[in-house]
């Protein structure tokens, strides 16, 4: 037997536009953000070998200075130019997170995990002289599937915090 349950649900998308280029927001978002995909990938690959005091210190000790790793990036200028999309302009989407931010909200709620990691996508505006990014508020999407939960509201408001604070960091 097979049960549906259909939800629909509403996200805040914000974003911002910043006067500073393309390439400056996307030097300092990878600052921001540690890109060592390949060792994370063998570490979560390892994991049955991996006690929980080494993968709590490889990500207290390689996240980046605002608290994220970046799990996945595409860049989606390199393939549109393919369709003739996009006027060249640049364009990636990068999933970033933490998994020791990440259990603080699934602890209250693990069918939000479809919503943690997080993501953006910074776009380069059709003058390419600007930058925007794009996301959407984490909390939005986490709240909205268990709403009377304060504790998952709490631990949500809190990731909002961090991913904005590296907003401001890379888009100043």
């Amino acid at each position: 037997m097979t049960d549906t349950k259909v939800e629909i649900i509403t996200g805040t998308r914000v974003t911002v536009k910043t006067t500073t280029p393309y390439d400056t927001v996307l030097d300092r978002l990878n600052v921001e953000v540690q890109r060592n995909w390949p060792a994370t990938k063998s570490l979560f690959d390892t994991l049955e070998t991996t006690s929980k005091e080494d993968f709590e210190r490889y990500f207290q000790t390689n996240a980046g200075p605002s608290g994220f790793v970046q799990f996945y990036s595409m860049e989606y200028d390199k393939w549109l130019k393919l369709y003739d999309i996009g006027n060249g302009r640049r364009c990636i989407r990068v999933l970033l997170g933490n998994p020791l931010i990440a259990k603080t909200i699934l602890e209250h709620e693990l069918g939000v995990g479809l919503y943690v990691p997080v993501e953006l996508l910074l776009l380069e505006t059709e003058d390419k002289e600007n930058t925007k990014v794009i996301y959407i508020v984490p909390s939005s999407l986490i709240a909205s599937v268990n709403r009377g939960n304060e504790e998952l509201k709490k631990a949500a408001k809190a990731l909002d915090d961090k991913f904005e604070f590296l907003i401001k960091r890379i888009t100043a």
